[in-house]
């Protein structure tokens, strides 16, 4: 979910569920600078090179195996 992908003030904000001002004041604050959305564009980007699905899926196959090498 979100926590696990984005990191406050970094990558994007987090803000609490159902809180349209907080949602609105966040996308104000990446509207007016565009130095934030390009930093937090980027550290994204760099990121997300860590979630590639083949890796994904072998860690989740991975668990599975393990889980059954035990029973």
């Amino acid at each position: 979910g979100a926590l696990d992908l984005v990191d406050e003030s970094a990558t994007g904000f987090l803000v609490p569920p159902r809180d349209v001002n907080a949602y609105a004041d966040a996308i104000e604050r990446l509207a007016r600078d565009a130095t934030m959305r390009r930093s937090f564009g980027d550290a994204g980007h760099a990121k997300m090179q860590a979630y590639v699905w083949d890796r994904i899926n072998q860690a989740v196959l991975d668990a599975y195996l393990d889980v059954m090498a035990e029973r």
